[in-house]
């Protein structure tokens, strides 16, 4: 496998982890108030700024290096997988019971 191959394979992974992520966010949403969506919604941004920030800093390292990009996607799907897991125990423990 090239570089290439690994830099596109990694980029699929974060695709499909931010479509995971996009999938529990609404199912939570729809089972808040007002209020609740709002803080939501706010907490969301803050994380996503989070996210990028650790990326660029993480693939800043490789910066102009062929792998920059395997750095990034990977680092980007590892932060969004933990936390479609960590949106996942929320909404099942405090919003189902």
């Amino acid at each position: 496998m090239t570089q290439g191959d690994m830099n596109v394979a990694s980029a699929k992974i974060a695709d499909y982890w931010d479509r995971r992520l996009a999938t529990i966010e609404k199912k939570i949403e729809a089972k808040l108030g007002a209020a609740d969506q709002k803080a939501f919604s706010a907490s969301k941004v803050r994380w996503s700024q989070h996210r990028s920030m650790e990326v660029t800093l993480r693939a800043g390292f490789f910066e102009g290096g062929s792998i920059q990009p395997l750095i990034a996607n990977s680092h980007y799907a590892l932060m969004t997988e933990h936390r479609v897991i960590e949106l996942e125990v929320f909404s099942s423990d405090a919003l189902d019971h």
